[in-house]
């Protein structure tokens, strides 16, 4: 432990999202991808503003995220997660 605890990273919650653009199966298919990678529950993201490139409209479901504020999850997501990588990440993330 080092003198100053303040220097110590410490991670409060973890927040996953997919962002599929439509309601539909592809969001329906987000949401069990991101229920059987965490254990929880999604909830649904919803469009802010009508864009009619992309065929959104003002309340439309356009995602979907999981928030883990368990520690033991969210050491237990981010070890999975970091494995994946080599437990590295590129120095262009910091």
């Amino acid at each position: 432990m080092s003198a100053n605890a303040m220097l110590e990273p410490r991670i409060t919650k973890v927040t996953i999202n997919i962002g599929v653009g439509e309601g539909g199966r592809r969001l329906q298919l987000a949401e069990q991808v991101l229920e059987l990678l965490t254990d929880l529950k999604p909830v649904r993201t919803l469009s802010t503003s009508t864009n009619r490139d992309l065929g959104t409209r003002v309340g439309g479901p356009i995602g979907c995220k999981v928030t883990i504020r368990n520690q033991e999850k969210i050491a237990s997501f981010l070890k999975d997660a970091f494995w994946i990588r080599q437990n590295t990440l590129p120095a262009y993330n910091f």
